[in-house]
C-alpha cells in the first residue's frame, strides 16, 4: 500500500506510474485533489504493484418496485455536463462504517428518506469484487469491493424522477432516477 505525505507526493507517484492526469478534473472526471481527499478520509487506498486504486466498500442499494429496480440513469453537474450511470443507488463506505449504516446514509442523502421508514433485507446481502478502469480517474485501474443489499421503502415515485444533491462541495447537482427491469440493465449487481 502506498502512503503519501501530501498531494504533491501523490501527483509525483501518478506521474512515475505513467498515469496521465491531464483529463482529470475535466467533465465528469474527478481531480487529483479529489483522489487525495478519498485517501485522506479512508475511502480509498493505493497499491503500488501494479498501480491500483482500492475502494474498500461501495454499497449498492437495490430498491424494487414490482419487477423493476431503481437505477440512477445519469448525474448532472453544476456546469450542465452529464455522466450516464445505469447503476442502482450507491455510496462509498466510510472507515469503520457498516454496510447497513451506509445504506441508511445513502437513502437519507439521495432521497431524504428517514431511517425508521427503511427496511434493510439483510438476507439478500451479498458481496462481489470488480477490477476496471475508473471513469472518475481515467487511466487508473480500480478494485471495487461491492456490498449489495435490497431494501424496502415507501414514498418514491412510480415514474422516473430527479433529486437534488444536498451538502456542500459536491460536483453533482442532480440525479435522474428510472425504474428498469433487471434484464434492461447492463450492470452486474
Amino acid at each position: 500500500m502506498c502512503l503519501f505525505k501530501n498531494i504533491a507526493e501523490l501527483q509525483e507517484w501518478l506521474a512515475a506510474q505513467k498515469i496521465d492526469t491531464a483529463a482529470w478534473g475535466v467533465g465528469a472526471a474527478k481531480s487529483v485533489s479529489e483522489l487525495w481527499q478519498e485517501i485522506m478520509v479512508g475511502e480509498t487506498t493505493i497499491l503500488n504493484e501494479p498501480p491500483v486504486r482500492v475502494v474498500r466498500g461501495v454499497v449498492q442499494v437495490m430498491i424494487r418496485n414490482g419487477s423493476k429496480i431503481l437505477i440512477e440513469r445519469e448525474q448532472e453537474f453544476a456546469h450542465n455536463q452529464k455522466r450516464y450511470r445505469n447503476t442502482p443507488p450507491a455510496e462509498k463506505m466510510k472507515p469503520a462504517e457498516s454496510y447497513t449504516a451506509t445504506v441508511l446514509r445513502c437513502m437519507s442523502e439521495e432521497f431524504g428518506i428517514k431511517p425508521e421508514t427503511i427496511e434493510i433485507r439483510e438476507e439478500t446481502y451479498r458481496q462481489r469484487r470488480e477490477m476496471k478502469e475508473s471513469s472518475s480517474y481515467p487511466g487508473l485501474l480500480t478494485l471495487y469491493h461491492f456490498h449489495i443489499v435490497e431494501v424496502q421503502v415507501q414514498g418514491l415515485p412510480d415514474t422516473e424522477f430527479w433529486t437534488q444533491e444536498t451538502g456542500s462541495g459536491n460536483l453533482v447537482t442532480r440525479h435522474h432516477w428510472i425504474w428498469k427491469s433487471e434484464s434492461e440493465t447492463d450492470g452486474d449487481f
